[in-house]
């Protein structure tokens, strides 16, 4: 890598022009988010970082891919869902409430320089039947959410 590269990859790092919300005040929404998940029986579980490549992004033009030494290809995370997934399913979870407040990546079009940087909200139930958490309680969760 030249030193130009080196300096362009690292120009759009914090200079994220689409905060709707002061840092302050975004640490504030995220504290009542955690407060509502928590009271509804939900812990906070964030998955490994890097997930091999699979065919859900194939045809993904922001997903960020990345060389291992080995050669093989893995993924940053594109969303929280899918790490989350394979997640429940290596390790045998049938009943669990979770959720993530954590870092996205999406690769930008201008290739060499860092991808940008989200973060997403996730809310999952893993229950083995329809019936273990009820419509009634997600109603309750998105009323006293608002």
């Amino acid at each position: 890598m030249t030193r130009a590269e080196d300096i362009i990859f690292d120009m759009s790092v914090g200079k994220n022009t689409s905060l709707p919300l002061p840092p302050m005040l975004q640490e504030l929404a995220k504290e009542r988010i955690v407060q509502v998940f928590e009271k509804h029986g939900a812990v906070c579980l964030s998955t490994p970082l890097l997930m091999p490549q699979n065919m859900l992004y194939d045809n993904t033009e922001s997903c960020v891919r990345l060389m291992a030494q080995s050669g093989g290809i893995v993924t940053l995370p594109h969303d929280l869902r899918v790490p989350f997934a394979r997640y429940v399913v290596w390790n045998g979870i049938t009943c669990f409430k979770r959720y993530a407040i954590d870092k996205v990546y999406r690769e930008k079009r201008v290739y060499g320089i860092h991808p940008r940087e989200l973060y997403e909200c996730a809310f999952d139930i893993v229950s083995p039947g329809a019936g273990m958490w009820s419509m009634q309680d997600s109603a309750m969760f998105l009323f006293n959410f608002m």
